[in-house]
Order: C-alpha cells, then sequence, then structure tokens
C-alpha cells in the first residue's frame, strides 16, 4: 500500500519488547515498542504509533517508548548480531505483523545470511 494522506504505511512489524514482553514490568515501567518499516514510511509510521498510544498512556499513566528501524536497519543489527536487536527479537509481542525473528531476509534466508 503506498503511502498516502490517509493512510499509514504498512510496517512490516510493530511488537512489544523490553521488561512488559518478558513479564517483568513494574508500575514505573515504560511500554518498549519495535516498529519496523519500509524507509520511506517508517517516520509516518512511527507517528501513528505513538499518536496512537498517547491517551492510552495519560489515562492509564504509563510511557511509551518507540523506537523505528528500517527494514534495512533491521537487517544490519541482525547480521551483526547485535545485542539489542537479539535482545528484541527474542522478547518480542507481536502486536501487528510477524514476530522480529519471523522477518525475511533479502536473501531469503531468516537471519540475512547468504546460505553456505
Amino acid at each position: 500500500m503506498p503511502c498516502t494522506r490517509h493512510a499509514v504505511c504498512v510496517s512490516a512489524l510493530a511488537g512489544l519488547y523490553g521488561s512488559v514482553a518478558r513479564g517483568e514490568d513494574r508500575p514505573d515501567s515504560d511500554l518498549d515498542v519495535a516498529v519496523v518499516a519500509v524507509e520511506e514510511g517508517l517516520e509516518k509510521a512511527v507517528g501513528a504509533v505513538r499518536d496512537a498510544l498517547h491517551p492510552a498512556g495519560e489515562t492509564l499513566g504509563f510511557s511509551p517508548s518507540v523506537v523505528g528501524l528500517g527494514t534495512g536497519d533491521v537487517e544490519r543489527l541482525a547480521w551483526e548480531n547485535d545485542p539489542w536487536w537479539t535482545g528484541v527479537a527474542a522478547d518480542a509481542l507481536a502486536v501487528f505483523g510477524p514476530r522480529p525473528d519471523e522477518i525475511e531476509r533479502p536473501s531469503g534466508t531468516r537471519d540475512g545470511r547468504a546460505a553456505a
């Protein structure tokens, strides 16, 4: 779906990670949300998620922390075995789309590396 004035660009995924996803949250924990989208729609997708969470955060007393990643960022982080991304992929609870560890990489593999 192309980005339009009336539609949020389709994200590859949106998911919870961190203490909430692990069931270790406390009353003062923030709500960590990762949004992955194509680079052209990333800013709009992250803004839409932030806008959607803001009223609930105000009412229920939580602080949403939304991190946006382009699909290229995900490929690079997975390729590098980045510790932060590895934790996000392991803990994530999918809200929209696949889990982070289920994203297909351009090479056709799940970890972004070419088959040996």
